[in-house]
């Protein structure tokens, strides 16, 4: 398989004739620049061995003189002290050129090259390179390969454990049906760096982990809290059994982080419907806290809950979600479903917003699309109505601010808007910043669009001077 697919890799019959325009341009063109890393993008081990033939490349000199960018690498940051030719093997291994590492590696010796710690078969894990992987497992070099990483994010991993954390894990059952070492330097198994690989937003089309999260649950079997994290729980279960006051409970929260999703991820729990050995779940947690003392302390655990960690991670966690990550059946409310709302509730300052001709496609998740209000404690309660609307509340102020943004304002600006209108928008964003500062809700939750926003507060400012 592995040798009809390099046959494939390489167009035979056109290389020919592309050579005789390359040694066209090398004669006759000498202001012609090639770049050796431009043949392995396009996975052309023919005009690789052409460039060595006709002794425009050294592959034992020192790469730091070949003058060649790493703009496009994704994992190599710093030139290395190496030879050309072992620099180019972990290029080939980057851009999937199967074809030129065999061939640098068979006639060059460079298949034991190491950069900071990872070698060839530690790199071809961290891109997933199954085919590449495939053919240095069946190389005399293969049990040298299988040492552990001293890269610094990597240290103590082998090849296995990589590919785990980085979400390839066709190529992590690969590497143990071939004899890789289950157990990292720490005793832990590909299953413990597969929980922690990241949860896809969903808002973006970036990698879906959730099911390598699934693998992992299916390779350890059960989901078991850390010890310490564990013993935080039962504490704050003792302390609401004991009846102690808010102050207590929210310290211990605050301070302990034990409803934290982050480190319930960590466990293994990538819902809060998900349950351990023991009969432990975050929902079960949560919702004793939602039904304990009175309904202050409710709006501060959905507050707390609501303003901590990432978004994303928030929606999958309570959500139900599809097999890609995406929310499934999401309910959301327009911006005349939300101006309803905020008649009926007397939100005059979201009335006046939403009512404005400058502000306009405001759109928000309802909150009862959150399994959170599927807890018993919330059911059809007065708390969970309450609860419903002071998130639409805040839902509805973040989608207002997000659409008062400085191009906005310029853009009143530029067309001869009157000083009034943009005082207007000003103050309108100032009002709605206020608001959610003060009320806590979102306002740990700091991701590249709020810290935008923050930017453009600091221009519109200037704005507001000179008008």
């Amino acid at each position: 398989m592995i040798k009809y697919k390099i046959s494939l890799l390489e167009d035979a019959k056109s290389l020919p004739g592309r050579l005789q325009i390359l040694n066209y341009l090398v004669e006759d063109k000498p202001e012609a620049k090639l770049d050796v890393l431009v043949a392995l993008q396009h996975r052309q081990c023919g005009v690789l061995r052409w460039m060595v033939e006709k002794k425009l490349l050294d592959l034992d000199s020192d790469v730091k003189s070949a003058g060649l960018s790493l703009a496009n690498f994704r994992f190599i940051k710093r030139m290395p002290s190496m030879t050309l030719g072992s620099f180019l093997c972990f290029a080939a291994v980057e851009y999937d050129d199967l074809f030129s590492l065999q061939w640098l590696c068979e006639t060059h010796s460079c298949i034991s090259a190491k950069y900071e710690g990872m070698n060839l078969l530690h790199t071809a894990a961290l891109f997933g390179r199954i085919e590449i992987a495939a053919w240095l497992c069946s190389t005399s070099a293969w049990q040298a390969l299988q040492e552990p990483s001293t890269h610094k994010e990597y240290a103590g991993a082998s090849s296995v454990h990589i590919a785990a954390g980085q979400g390839h894990i066709i190529l992590a059952d690969m590497l143990l049906k071939f004899g890789c070492n289950a157990c990292d330097s720490s005793n832990k198994g590909p299953e413990c760096y597969a929980k922690k690989a990241p949860i896809l937003t969903s808002v973006s089309f970036q990698r879906d982990y959730k099911f390598a999260h699934d693998w992992a649950r299916d390779r350890s079997d059960e989901s078991i809290l850390d010890p310490d994290h564990a013993k935080n729980i039962t504490k704050l279960l003792q302390l609401m059994k004991k009846k102690k006051s808010l102050k207590s409970l929210k310290e211990h929260i605050i301070n302990t982080h034990c409803l934290d999703i982050d480190l319930w991820n960590q466990s293994g729990f990538f819902t809060f419907d998900q349950v351990d050995p023991n009969g432990m779940s975050y929902g079960l947690i949560v919702d004793k806290c939602l039904s304990f003392h009175d309904r202050s302390f409710a709006v501060w655990i959905i507050t707390f809950l609501t303003a901590r960690g990432k978004e994303y991670k928030k929606e999958i966690f309570w959500s139900e979600t599809d097999r890609f990550g995406f929310r499934s059946n999401e309910k959301r409310l327009n911006q005349n479903d939300l101006l309803l709302w905020a008649k009926e509730e007397s939100q005059q300052m979201i009335v006046d917003a939403l009512s404005y001709c400058l502000i306009q496609n405001v759109e928000c998740v309802d909150p009862q699309n959150d399994l959170m209000f599927s807890l018993p404690s919330m059911g059809t309660s007065e708390l969970s109505v309450y609860l419903r609307s002071k998130l639409i509340w805040a839902r509805t102020l973040v989608a207002i601010q997000s659409c008062i943004r400085y191009e906005s304002v310029a853009a009143v600006v530029l067309k001869g808007g009157n000083p009034g209108e943009l005082a207007r928008l000003i103050n309108m964003y100032e009002e709605v910043c206020s608001l959610l500062n003060t009320s806590g809700i979102f306002r740990a939750a700091k991701d590249e669009t709020s810290n935008q926003l923050l930017l453009e507060m600091d221009m519109i400012s200037e704005l507001k001077k000179a008008y």
